[in-house]
């Protein structure tokens, strides 16, 4: 553990249940990596890594060095693995599958048939129940009735959501004390990451699984980072954690990542933010924090034409950044909301090479949280870069894939299939996009034995935005989302870090968002920009319109 500072190796040698406090760019990752390391080394059973998302666990899985047993993935995999899978026929649950695509379509039909209701895809985010099975009407916009048919239909049809996943997951362990036990029993170890974006059932799940102590938790995240309230994220203190889970909480105080001067912007938008120690070895780099404004009059909400000055300004410096030889896989363009980042990456696609989510040409809503949408971008990043880490996380979604159809086969088969599939996509690189889509499809159809209703969906938007003679390609390394210049969201950039960073339109309205009223409200805007601010190594700029965000004058002064 050479590679450790005290604190990290206090972390990781401490003894029992640990929450670790690990601010931007002190190496929470390595030391939860060690943490898993040493379990792994020094007890026979396994441990269990969750993550927050599935591009987290592909880097974890990558970073583990070890031939033993070890789970790594998100909360909702490991619900299905360990408890819905195996004794969900206690509930006559054993045939679920996870909602598709081409469910969601079906259901938003049969609700505006039935109550003349058009409901949008993130109600199936957002419509959940409580701790008691009763629906919880808190986070959605539509009536009871409407949840009520929705959780019939899940029932009828023996699917399950998310957010369902989690509900079943917890009756189940609450319900049976000797699940509960077993499972805990089974690992050595359950570590967590992302502690500060958990919901109230993933954090009751995990309360329970630590009830009789028969393994040890170890809880990493920074409740300056917790961007998520708006998911379900739950408001939690160092001293509701410290008594839930009798732990010892650790403040890492060593940064890695960036300049003295991005660490200073950051750190000045909390008064008790604690002292950081700069070890970057980029500390004492004096480049200035860029600030520009656009002088757009634009107010966010009615702003559906993009100003050209804001344009102008990030090709600039774009133009400016790549002259001083700084890679495009090393550059990050962030926006607080998803239709900036996709008006930013449509005017900029032509001249530089950008790639993401929102420069596809076709939009992801309804199909980005899938499990074959998964499975295809896994495919693109190793077309991209074929690596044996990047196989290794075809098998991951391929293994997830199967997970949430329910469908079980031999590793034998798995392998076969990521060979079959990895043969296809070679083979149609250099074919246009629609027929090279309808042909990964076949591929997928012949081994799966499921409806790819994804495929379709995509394939209807190119058509309509009239970009069929697109090359396969091309498609795959935007899709990627590495290799050039990345466009996104600043949520779905926590956890990155990048040479040069554009904070794309910090505009008041965006950030705080406009219909904040409530502290927590403005609080969760000045969590956002210190994500943002905190994803920067050495160069760091903030657009804004004429109407600037209110905690620019913050990192200003």
């Amino acid at each position: 553990m050479v590679h450790l500072n005290e604190k990290q190796k206090t972390a990781v040698n401490e003894y029992g249940n640990v929450f670790v406090s690990a601010p931007p760019g002190s190496g929470k990752t390595r030391t939860l990596i060690a943490r898993a390391e040493k379990k792994l080394e020094n007890y026979d059973k396994p441990v269990a890594l969750i993550t927050y998302t599935n591009a987290a666990a592909d880097e974890m899985r990558n970073r583990i060095d070890s031939e033993k047993k070890i789970f790594v993935g998100t909360i909702h995999k490991f619900c299905l693995e360990y408890i819905l899978r195996p004794f969900g026929w206690l509930y006559d649950w054993e045939n679920l599958k996870v909602i598709s695509f081409d469910d969601k379509k079906e259901i938003k039909e049969e609700i505006k048939i039935r109550f003349g209701s058009k409901i949008q895809y993130r109600f199936f985010d957002n419509v959940r129940k409580k701790l008691n099975g009763e629906i919880d009407l808190s986070n959605i916009d539509y009536s009871f009735e409407i949840a009520d048919f929705y959780f019939d239909y899940l029932r009828k049809n023996e699917l399950v959501d998310f957010n369902e996943i989690l509900y079943r997951a917890y009756k189940i362990l609450d319900d049976n004390q000797f699940i509960r036990i077993s499972l805990a029993r089974k690992f050595t170890e359950i570590l967590v990451d992302e502690f500060q974006d958990i919901n109230y059932f993933q954090y009751e799940i995990i309360k329970l699984l630590d009830k009789d102590k028969l393994c040890s938790f170890f809880m990493v995240g920074d409740f300056r980072q917790s961007i998520m309230r708006f998911a379900g994220a739950i408001d939690l203190e160092f001293e509701e954690i410290e008594s839930d889970f009798n732990c010892r909480i650790i403040q890492l105080n060593k940064t890695y990542r960036s300049t003295d001067n991005i660490v200073d912007s950051y750190t000045s938008l909390f008064n008790n933010h604690p002292e950081i120690d700069n070890r970057s070895e980029y500390n004492d780099l004096n480049i200035k924090l860029y600030i520009k404004s656009c002088n757009s009059s634009c107010r966010c909400k009615k702003c559906y034409d993009y100003c050209k000055n804001n344009v102008n300004i990030i090709e600039d410096i774009l133009d400016s950044l790549l002259e001083e030889g700084i890679e495009e896989s090393e550059i990050a363009i962030l926006s607080p909301w998803r239709n900036d980042a996709k008006k930013i990456g449509d005017k900029l696609a032509g001249k530089f090479n950008i790639v993401g989510p929102y420069v596809l040409p076709h939009s992801v809503k309804g199909i980005k949280s899938t499990s074959a949408f998964q499975l295809i971008k896994s495919l693109s990043k190793y077309f991209v870069k074929s690596s044996v880490s990047n196989l290794r996380n075809i098998k991951a979604a391929i293994e997830n894939y199967l997970l949430e159809n329910n469908i079980s086969i031999k590793q034998e088969k798995i392998n076969l299939l990521t060979k079959n599939l990895l043969i296809t996509l070679f083979e149609n690189e250099n074919v246009k996009i629609i027929k090279a889509l309808k042909n990964i499809e076949s591929e997928f159809n012949r081994h799966f034995g499921v409806s790819q209703q994804e495929f379709d969906e995509i394939i209807n938007k190119i058509e309509l935005n009239g970009k069929e003679r697109l090359i396969f390609s091309k498609y795959l390394k935007i899709l990627s989302g590495i290799d050039g210049i990345f466009n996104q969201t600043i949520y779905a950039a926590k956890g990155l870090e990048f040479d040069a960073v554009i904070l794309n339109r910090i505009d008041e309205g965006r950030i705080p968002h406009w219909t904040a009223s409530s502290k927590k409200e403005f609080d969760d805007g000045r969590k956002l920009f210190y994500v943002g601010l905190s994803r920067a190594k050495r160069y760091l700029a903030v657009i804004h319109a004429y109407d600037e965000s209110r905690f620019i004058s913050e990192v200003r002064n």
